[in-house]
């Protein structure tokens, strides 16, 4: 993320609010007349900040300003908001999630007045970041399982981009890997009565990986218990 003309002073900073709007800000001459005598001292903005270091689909963007005015008048803020240099129709403090999306560019650009004249425009770039996925759930296909049975996971899992997910698999027989080519099915083969069998599931959005979540464990079933089956 990128900062422009951030500095550190005294001067205390304030956020800008919704009454400081409405004018476009690409629309102002900040330039002082020629051939008039100023006895105005113009504002001045030092930097602003965004409210957080990284923003993502669906957060608001906020910022704070550090301004000061030579003659101690009361300033307020003209706010332009860019979305890939593209200036939208919002001129408030803040902007929602709904204007942009993962990999945006976003551009906060702001100028003081204090009525008399304006100050030097500043402007705050940040990028949206990508949405690590979150696995929701891991539904097992049925509630018991015997020796001659296949097990079989389904991730339940979350992305705020919308992007395509992957599930990678790592399943574990009595706490021991099993080679099992990160299948989201685990055959009877690897398995008898008496083992506990669980798996870790992560979700990968092409980009990050999301946290890895752990099944509960299920225990086998020998086949004798089931009345149910005549033969394996």
């Amino acid at each position: 993320n990128e900062c422009v003309f951030k500095e550190e002073s005294n001067t205390e900073t304030t956020p800008p609010t919704e009454e400081q709007s409405g004018e476009n800000i690409e629309d102002i001459n900040t330039t002082p007349p020629e051939n008039i005598e100023t006895i105005n001292n113009n504002p001045f903005i030092k930097g602003i900040s965004f409210a957080k270091n990284e923003y993502y689909t669906n957060d608001e963007i906020s910022f704070t300003i550090n301004s000061e005015d030579a003659d101690g008048d009361i300033l307020t803020y003209l706010i332009g908001w860019f979305v890939n240099e593209k200036q939208l129709k919002q001129y408030g403090a803040t902007l929602s999630g709904e204007f942009f999306n993962k990999g945006d560019t976003i551009t906060a650009k702001v100028v003081a007045t204090d009525g008399k004249g304006y100050s030097n425009p500043v402007k705050a770039i940040t990028i949206i970041k990508n949405s690590k996925p979150v696995i929701t759930d891991l539904e097992f296909n049925q509630e018991k399982y015997f020796t001659y049975d296949y097990i079989n996971i389904n991730p339940i899992s979350e992305d705020l981009d919308n992007d395509y997910i992957v599930h990678e698999y790592l399943w574990y027989v009595n706490d021991i890997k099993v080679n099992n080519d990160d299948e989201q099915v685990l055959i009877h083969d690897n398995f008898k009565a008496g083992d506990i069998v669980n798996v870790v599931v992560t979700a990968f959005d092409g980009e990050d990986y999301s946290e890895a979540i752990q099944s509960k464990d299920i225990v086998i079933l020998s086949a004798a218990n089931n009345p149910y089956k005549i033969s394996e």
